[in-house]
């Protein structure tokens, strides 16, 4: 039997209960002498733990100290890459379910083993981070975990589950295991587009060779954001590595490749 978990807890009820006992019996004696002419508000401050349920406390302190706290963003990078580290090694180590609330996605898939999405309240979607991440259910969930293109498409044919759908000029072929038909929703991540220069050949394994200009660029750290205009505008995500490999620049003719597994059809409702 595996008492690691019982073991941490007693540590951390003794360790609470010396600080508790150390800083509370002085400030517990002081408040009862003095005479104090604002007493009242620490005294309101002391027993706030006690009226307030735990699930409240705790959205106070998600508040002050989440991920849209000033407290989170004055960490930089490399401090927050190693309190992820950190207690993705303990969760891992400790072997007890966690509850992580995030909106940061690169949280949900370092800290996550199950996501829930929620959107006004309502569970959208959950299941294994990398199955949500590429196949949101619906265009609020595609939303929230940052699909960056989201385009409109018509379904023209299916053969052996493969669909053909229109999309501005252009055609687009996407794996899909239900039959599709009608209006629907092109959900493609911009990390699933692979950028080559100037138009070329159809010997690689990705069904859909888009050539288009580029018409944007912009630095996110270590990436670069491509805008595309390939017949319908597209996103591609790639490292400042490459881009400066290539030589990309405003205007320049290139190739998006898409594999037809990275392509995800929602129907318009």
């Amino acid at each position: 039997m595996d008492i690691e978990a019982i073991w941490v807890s007693v540590e951390l009820a003794a360790f609470t209960t010396l600080i508790l006992f150390l800083i509370g019996l002085p400030f517990a004696y002081w408040l009862a002498v003095t005479r104090w002419r604002l007493k009242f508000l620490l005294e309101s401050l002391v027993i706030l733990p006690m009226i307030l349920p735990p699930t409240v406390l705790g959205f106070y302190i998600l508040v002050a100290i989440g991920p849209i706290s000033p407290f989170d963003s004055a960490l930089d990078l490399p401090t927050r890459e190693q309190l992820r580290h950190e207690l993705r090694h303990s969760l891992t180590k400790l072997a007890v379910p966690g509850i992580v609330v995030t909106h940061d996605r690169v949280e949900t898939l370092a800290l996550g083993d199950h996501v829930i999405v929620m959107d006004h309240g309502c569970v959208r979607q959950s299941g294994p981070p990398q199955d949500v991440f590429s196949a949101p259910v619906d265009l609020a969930v595609a939303r929230i975990v940052g699909v960056d293109n989201i385009e409109s498409g018509k379904v023209i044919r299916m053969t052996n589950g493969l669909a053909t759908i229109q999309v501005g000029s252009s055609e687009l072929l996407a794996l899909s295991a239900a039959r599709v038909s009608g209006q629907v929703c092109v959900c493609i991540r911009a990390e699933d587009v692979m950028l080559e220069k100037g138009a070329v050949a159809r010997q690689s394994s990705a069904r859909n060779h888009l050539f288009g200009r580029i018409r944007s660029l912009d630095r996110e750290g270590p990436m670069v954001r491509v805008g595309i205009d390939c017949g319908f505008p597209l996103k591609a995500l790639v490292t400042y590595q490459a881009f400066e490999d290539m030589g990309l620049c405003d205007g320049m003719e290139v190739t998006a490749l898409v594999k037809a597994p990275a392509i995800r059809l929602i129907p318009r409702e």
